[in-house]
């Protein structure tokens, strides 16, 4: 089921990968991150599916990293002047109002900000 991924998109992962692992320094960068490579499907030189992919590579759940997504995604909706959430749990109750669905591609070229 691997398929091969090009040199462009073996950076990219790395470089997510690499904001991952670096001690997961916050929410927003490690969200931004899963959100890269769930939605390139950067995981799919060793893995199947996204799912997959999280769980076998960082051990937790595709429902997990969907929450640090979201509250990345919010983060970045938020306007400078508010003080922006220093951690996931704070963001989650904001996602009604600041997840927006056009903002994802956003947060994939800009980061969370």
């Amino acid at each position: 089921m691997n398929t091969a991924i090009t040199a462009s998109e073996g950076r990219q992962l790395a470089a997510c990968e690499a904001v991952i692992e670096s001690g997961l320094r916050t929410f927003a960068d490690v969200g931004s991150a899963l959100l890269a490579i769930r939605d390139g499907r950067l995981y799919r030189a060793t893995h199947g599916t996204f799912e997959d992919y999280c769980k076998e590579r960082w051990g937790f759940s595709k429902s997990r990293a969907n929450q640090l997504v979201s509250a990345a995604v919010v983060v970045c909706n938020l306007a400078t002047n508010v003080a922006k959430p220093t951690s996931e749990a704070q963001a989650r109750p904001l996602l009604p109002i600041g997840n927006k669905p056009s903002s994802r591609q956003q947060l994939l070229t800009e980061g969370p900000g």
